[in-house]
């Protein structure tokens, strides 16, 4: 392949038709490169999704727990407010 045409007609068409050639394989394979990384990045996310099944719990599956734990921190904190006033109220320890 020539770096430029001379200026006969036959030369410049050849050289425009293998140019043309060239950018249609390059753009060939850079599909072929795309649809390969496509593939790969979708693998990855079902790997990823299937991780993330088996490590984490959904939203519906920690509410219950939420609630006991949430519950029970309020009870503890209730208790610790109450002693406390009842120290301030009754002049502290007797």
């Amino acid at each position: 392949m020539s770096d430029k045409p001379n200026g006969d007609w036959d030369e410049n068409k050849k050289f425009v038709l293998q140019t043309l050639q060239g950018i249609q394989l390059q753009i060939r394979d850079a599909d072929a490169s795309s649809q390969e990384q496509h593939k790969t990045v979708v693998k990855k996310l079902a790997s990823l999704e299937t991780r993330m099944d088996e490590r984490f719990v959904s939203q519906t599956e920690f509410t219950p727990v939420r609630r006991v734990v949430y519950g029970l921190v309020g009870l503890i904190l209730s208790g610790t407010v109450v002693a406390l006033l009842a120290l301030v109220i009754n002049g502290g320890p007797s």
